[in-house]
């Protein structure tokens, strides 16, 4: 089989030299955040039955930040039959009625392993560990990028600070695990 991952800008916390590297290594379980980058306005439809289609749109230079959880592998939450791959478009990229992979959502995003799961055997406590990451999150100067119920956020800092606060972040779910594992 084809390691898709190849082509991400993945980045995992190395313990040792405290800092991200890159990686295409297929985690099982987590915690990750999203971050879109992108150079060109993008966007995604969320349901294909409804027409006309209804976009959600990350603009040109608009620093936006998805956290979520993956449990069938991190590559499968990336190009599964749900995956980020097949809803990003770029913006002169038509949806078509079927969903297909785009190299957009590669191209637009720096996906952070936040907290490796793997060895989590309970379903509720990586949901826990999610709830908690974005707690915190919330507190890192971000906002809802929509007003609808939506779980993607507008980063109002400088990007300069962005590490500094993945960091922070990454830090503070550790300390959580640990006292909560």
């Amino acid at each position: 089989m084809i390691n898709q991952l190849i082509n991400v800008d993945l980045k995992i916390w190395n313990k040792e030299l405290k800092l991200w590297e890159d990686s295409d290594t297929d985690i099982e379980k987590g915690i990750y955040l999203i971050h879109f980058h992108a150079k060109n306005q993008i966007y995604e439809v969320r349901n294909l039955k409804k027409k006309p289609f209804k976009q959600h749109i990350i603009r040109k230079d608009e620093i936006t930040l998805k956290p979520g959880k993956f449990i069938r592998g991190l590559e499968n939450r990336i190009f599964g039959g749900s995956g980020y791959a097949k809803y990003w478009k770029n913006e002169n990229e038509p949806q078509s009625e079927k969903r297909e992979i785009s190299v957009c959502f590669e191209k637009s995003t720096t996906i952070y392993l936040i907290a490796d799961l793997s060895y989590c055997k309970e379903n509720e406590y990586i949901e826990l560990v999610e709830v908690y990451t974005k707690l915190i999150l919330k507190r890192c100067g971000v906002e809802k990028q929509e007003k609808v119920n939506s779980e993607y956020y507008r980063y109002r800092k400088n990007i300069s600070n962005l590490i500094s606060d993945l960091n922070d972040l990454r830090d503070k779910v550790e300390k959580f695990k640990k006292n909560n594992s």
